[in-house]
């Protein structure tokens, strides 16, 4: 794997030890690897996890073991939300939250930053640093509140619903997902200047981000809105009303920052430039193996023991009553169409169920309650193509309906009455 920062591989050898930091967040996992002089010596390219970040963590792992040499590697340290129950299991391990690694990291990527902008997948932070007889200190930092205002917590999942569509250009999950973050990247372009949705709430933005949808939005639209307001609640929750110097050196950190609408646009709204540097999703990670060479931790994981880790989150997870004890209790319809008569024509009725994420349709027979047709299909953010595509879908037996009525329900119905109505 070809990392953000390589190593000269005859001048890496001779530096001797290694220190190695793995930040596990709630979307990626990030590496870096530092020399006992403290420079950064190779960052490994991120990796999405998709729900399996131990194996992602084992990927960077060999990546790394690959590029400096697994016998000069002295110590792995971690951060991150992915990596917390790490020391109960590892006696020896280091680890810290992201608060401490995140400005230690950026401090030594941009040693002259004053301000550090942070937007991850869950958290978002925002860090003033000092320099103090030369050294970085960090003087004041506020996080965002836990609703997921001014963070990424809706950006995958709506990329995903609304460009899902586009989905058979990859087999491979990480790029396919870069592939569908460029196209939404390159639609919000084309409104550059709309403003966000007035709601911090995560579970409220998605309401009135759909609501629209339902009202015919298109989908640039609707991600421009998005990014909008991740950036406005960003610098509302986090920054808040401090006032930054224009002429402070200010960079952005964490993978939210991959976005330029919303680099931009926190950079307007904040009234200061940002600098994205090279390595800006890892600094946590540079961070973390800067703090084992600082505390010279001598501990290395045994990456065959993950297991472990899996093990003590399973014993220790809450669980629910299992639901196998409900089972009696639900009803299970037939849904299989009947078969129409060969000759004439049959009353029915057409109910529509416009949803968020998927359409649905069924025709009934008046008189007997039979199900003669159905169709169940994604939305994937276009409502009313959606609903072209159930009457297509519907319109192979058109000849053989005598329809006395139309029903719609579900978040997008008033935009399919308007549209069946018309």
């Amino acid at each position: 794997m070809m990392g953000i920062i390589g190593i000269d591989e005859k001048k890496g050898r001779e530096m001797g030890k290694f220190y190695v930091g793995f930040d596990i967040g709630s979307f990626a996992v990030h590496g870096a690897v530092v020399g006992e002089g403290g420079r950064v010596v190779y960052v490994p390219r991120s990796l999405p996890h998709f729900g399996d970040p131990l194996g992602c963590l084992l990927a960077l792992w060999r990546d790394v073991a690959e590029a400096v040499g697994e016998e000069h590697i002295a110590s792995t340290a971690f951060t991150g939300i992915g990596a917390a129950s790490f020391p109960k299991v590892f006696d020896g391990l280091l680890f810290d939250y992201d608060s401490v690694t995140i400005p230690k990291g950026a401090a030594k990527v941009a040693p002259d930053v004053t301000y550090v902008f942070h937007i991850g997948a869950k958290d978002s932070y925002f860090f003033r640093i000092e320099h103090i007889e030369g050294q970085p200190a960090m003087l004041e930092w506020s996080a965002n509140s836990k609703c997921g205002g001014g963070s990424g917590t809706l950006l995958e999942k709506q990329v995903r619903r609304l460009y899902g569509n586009n989905s058979n250009s990859s087999d491979d999950e990480a790029e396919l997902l870069e592939q569908l973050f460029q196209e939404a990247e390159s639609e919000a372009a084309l409104y550059e200047d709309l403003a966000g949705y007035n709601a911090r709430c995560g579970v409220v933005v998605q309401s009135d981000l759909i609501h629209e949808q339902n009202e015919g939005a298109k989908r640039p639209y609707l991600l421009a809105r998005l990014y909008a307001t991740v950036a406005r609640n960003y610098k509302n929750d986090v920054i808040g009303p401090r006032e930054l110097k224009k002429e402070a050196i200010a960079i952005a950190t964490g993978g939210v920052f991959g976005s330029d609408f919303i680099l931009h646009r926190v950079q307007e709204l904040a009234g200061v430039e940002l600098k994205r540097l090279e390595a800006f999703r890892s600094v946590g990670a540079i961070g973390a193996a800067l703090l084992a060479l600082e505390k010279k931790n001598d501990f290395v994981v045994d990456f065959s023991r993950m297991g472990e880790i899996a093990s003590y989150a399973r014993e220790h997870r809450l669980y629910a009553e299992p639901l196998k004890g409900y089972l009696d209790k639900v009803h299970v319809f037939p849904d299989t169409p009947v078969e129409l008569p060969s000759k004439g024509t049959r009353d029915v009725t057409i109910g529509v169920d416009g949803g968020s994420t998927t359409t649905k349709a069924a025709v009934i027979d008046m008189e007997s309650g039979a199900l003669l047709d159905k169709i169940y299909i994604s939305t994937h953010g276009d409502p009313e193509g959606a609903l072209r595509k159930v009457f297509q879908h519907l319109a192979r037996n058109k000849d053989r309906y005598n329809v006395r009525g139309i029903c719609t329900t579900g978040s997008a119905r008033k935009l399919y009455e308007r549209i069946l109505v018309s």
